[in-house]
């Protein structure tokens, strides 16, 4: 997890967002409160709390237009500030925006794709033979595994699903992980099957205005890494892996893994 799956979204999105030198050590700190926050509240969330008012203390106090990156994304946030687009309060919380979802869900998301692969060796083997279903590998490894749980919603209109009334207003809890698998809609919904049909109606990065915003960028990183591995590694090895505790993801803290030569 700490040399395949975290090196390339720290090293790219640190870099793409353009944070102050001494904020980035702490983003994945940061990512990991953020989304304990989102969840139940529990001693956890309680916690991320305080971890949370740092990150935001940090961006009002040291996101600066004078501290961040040239061209940036969070210089290109002070940007849209000063063309009037958007307001000071609203550069705010979009600098939050890119410093705490962007990372975890991609590294659990890459832990994921080569826990699959390794204990799928024909799996592997059908990439190997053809690197044009990597983009299917990826998405299967999401829909298997969503890094994101569940998430809160606010029914925004009166609704009946399979015979319950929801009226608007309703706060739903829309589980992801649980739709991922239904069988009602997926063929054997718990094996992991990159040639699986229908694969693009997985919801492990949303839907409609929910869409994962980051998701093009953590597909290309996953793509990249894959790329990579297909042409240096026969085949890949993995241990019993380590999950880390969160009230809204699901990823491991440790996935011991060994690369094969090719």
């Amino acid at each position: 997890m700490t040399d395949l799956a975290q090196f390339i979204p720290l090293s790219i999105v640190s870099s793409l967002v353009g944070l102050p030198e001494h904020g980035r050590q702490r983003m994945l700190e940061w990512a990991a409160a953020s989304f304990d926050l989102l969840g139940v509240g529990n001693k956890r969330a309680a916690g991320a709390a305080q971890v949370i008012g740092e990150m935001i203390a940090y961006v009002q106090n040291e996101c600066r237009p004078d501290t961040v990156r040239p061209e940036g994304w969070a210089a290109q946030i002070w940007q849209a500030v000063e063309q009037g687009k958007i307001t000071p309060a609203e550069a705010g919380t979009l600098h939050i925006d890119i410093v705490a979802p962007a990372l975890d869900t991609t590294i659990f998301a890459t832990g994921h794709l080569l826990y699959q692969l390794a204990s799928n060796p024909g799996e592997w083997n059908k990439l190997k033979d053809d690197p044009r279903l990597i983009p299917a590998a990826i998405d299967e490894a999401v829909r298997l595994d969503s890094p994101i749980r569940a998430f809160g919603r606010v029914v925004e209109g009166d609704q009946t699903i399979d015979g319950a009334a929801i009226p608007s207003g309703s706060r739903v809890l829309m589980m992801y992980a649980s739709a991922n698998r239904d069988e009602r809609r997926w063929e054997d919904p718990e094996r992991y099957w990159i040639e699986r049909p229908g694969l693009s109606g997985h919801l492990g990065f949303g839907q409609g205005r929910h869409t994962c915003a980051g998701m093009h960028l953590a597909k290309l990183e996953m793509r990249s890494l894959l790329k990579s591995l297909l042409k240096r590694a026969r085949h890949i090895e993995v241990g019993t892996p380590n999950f880390q505790m969160n009230n809204v993801l699901r990823g491991f803290t440790s996935l011991p893994t060994r690369l094969i030569p090719a």
